[in-house]
């Protein structure tokens, strides 16, 4: 859906292609030009309405000549649901910084960041249940020497992510910091049989 800002009318310009993203038409809101106050109001989410706000006056304050932006934020449907949208945000000013075009485009992105939710709530469920049944699943490079740890594992060894710069760390520097040095031999004895066996499985 396609937009354009006049300034100093303080009105949008939209097309239908716009309209039909928000699951409504011109002619529901009495054509194609809007205050920002009522496109606000009426079709952005409120609790995104800051956000929204706040993008708007850093590009309007930008001294850029060819300022642009993308954003995501929460709208409002017509049919009363709730839906996401990534805003293409474009600001043109002249050598005198005057503001020639502010315009930009939609793209509904609903079910993408539904997507993006399952699974995030999919992992936080996988960890909830790694945490609960004492699981933490781990994964070792044998070309680059590094094992890659979740969270959830460094929590077990007394320490972060954070603390060690990563969920990757080299084998080497996992030995030397977590592997007391009477068991580091079987450890590598351990790795050693896992790597020379010709099992699959």
């Amino acid at each position: 859906g396609y937009w354009e800002y006049d300034v100093e009318q303080d009105l949008f310009t939209f097309n239908d292609q716009f309209y039909a993203l928000f699951h409504t038409t011109a002619e529901a809101h009495g054509g194609y030009q809007l205050s920002s106050s009522y496109y606000a109001q009426n079709f952005v989410h409120p609790d995104d309405m800051a956000m929204v706000g706040s993008e708007i006056g850093v590009a309007l304050s930008s001294t850029d000549q060819y300022y642009t932006r993308l954003l995501e934020h929460r709208i409002l449907f017509a049919d009363g649901g709730i839906g996401h949208i990534s805003v293409n945000v474009n600001l043109e000013r002249d050598e005198q910084g005057n503001i020639i075009r502010f315009y930009g485009a939609n793209q509904d992105i609903t079910v993408r960041k539904a997507a993006e939710l399952k699974l995030q709530e999919n992992q936080e469920r996988l960890a909830e249940a790694n945490r609960v049944s004492k699981l933490y699943p781990w994964e070792f490079d044998v070309a680059t020497q590094m094992f890659t740890f979740t969270p959830e594992y460094y929590e077990l060894l007394g320490t972060s992510v954070e603390e060690n710069g990563g969920l990757q760390i080299l084998a080497q520097d996992y030995a030397t910091k977590f592997v007391p040095p009477d068991e580091a031999a079987i450890v590598a004895n351990e790795v050693g049989k896992a790597l020379a066996t010709d099992d699959p499985n």
